[in-house]
């Protein structure tokens, strides 16, 4: 299942919540397939390009064996993880586009015997430009209406392939702050405040939670 729209929806600088306008559905499963979704829906492409749908079935049935431990599950995995490429491959990565790594772990918990990548070019997550983008901070752009949300903690996209940031609300790619972007940043930080001795933030920000009012 797909919704809405890549293009008019990171045009849309609003609360779900608060919403109004249509919002494209469209629906994909091995029964009614039509290819690579992002052929069959040209505006995904810019966003998440497919590889192949191969990799969900078997990760989904692993799962489900394992949560119900029916052997329908356990019988769809013996009978298509050779059609569906999940047995004598090479995976380096689990990614949303590829789940293999994960199907194989879940199926055989294995995952230490088996040689991975860990290290990436660390290039592309360095701050070269030694500055710091927040939004949600200053006034809200090219409006006069206040923001109703301020994110703490968030990533915005930051500079693009030639090291610069252009701070508008229409340039989303730079400005927009994401959850694909800023998850790989939840890990160290938990790691540093374990290793920190939980000794709290000290980065003058706002607490996240605050007492309530006395009566």
């Amino acid at each position: 299942m797909k919704a809405g729209d890549g293009e008019s929806d990171h045009y849309c600088w609003e609360r779900a919540e608060d919403m109004t306008t249509a919002r494209l559905g469209y629906k994909l499963d091995p029964e009614h397939l039509r290819g690579s979704y992002d052929d069959a829906i040209p505006s995904a492409a810019k966003f998440y390009t497919s590889s192949g749908y191969s990799d969900e079935p078997l990760w989904i049935a692993a799962w489900l064996y394992r949560a119900t431990v029916e052997e329908y599950y356990l019988k769809y995995i013996v009978d298509n993880a050779v059609s569906l490429g999940g047995t004598g491959c090479a995976v380096r990565e689990f990614s949303w586009d590829n789940k293999m790594m994960e199907f194989k772990f879940s199926k055989q918990r294995c995952l230490a015997s088996r040689a991975q990548y860990y290290t990436r070019n660390l290039t592309n997550i360095r701050n070269v430009t030694i500055s710091v983008f927040h939004v949600g901070f200053e006034s809200w752009y090219k409006r006069i209406e206040p923001n109703p949300n301020i994110l703490y903690r968030a990533l915005a996209g930051g500079p693009n392939d030639k090291d610069e940031f252009f701070d508008d609300r229409s340039n989303y790619e730079q400005t927009e702050a994401t959850t694909s972007g800023t998850a790989p940043l939840v890990g160290p930080f938990c790691k540093l405040q374990a290793v920190s001795g939980n000794s709290g933030y000290h980065q003058g920000l706002p607490k996240l939670y605050h007492k309530p009012p006395q009566a």
